[in-house]
């Protein structure tokens, strides 16, 4: 319906908070391109990206154990079957220059 791109999300002193995006105005500054009309708006705008920035944070965590969990469990199994399996018979070589 509506795309808005440069969104950033910033951290302060009083927490988190979306910033819009922007262009230089000409005067040394910027000016928003886009931005919420009421508090409202602006809250819930807010309140969206950043429980979605947390959202993306618990998956990657969850991602990560669950890779760090299955590189365990391969790892233990290798060591299973490496167990498991006979040694190899150690070769006998025969130094014709020692006597």
């Amino acid at each position: 319906m509506f795309a808005v791109n440069g969104l950033r999300l910033m951290d302060s002193e009083k927490g988190p908070f979306v910033a819009m995006p922007s262009k230089p105005d000409g005067k040394g500054g910027y000016r928003d391109v886009c931005f919420p009309v009421t508090k409202e708006m602006h809250s819930a705008l807010n309140n969206a990206v950043i429980d979605g920035y947390h959202k993306a944070l618990e998956q990657l965590a969850t991602r990560g154990a669950e890779v760090k969990s299955s590189v365990r469990g391969a790892l233990k199994e290798a060591a299973k079957e490496a167990a498991a399996r006979p040694a190899p018979a150690a070769a006998r070589t025969t130094d014709k220059g020692a006597r």
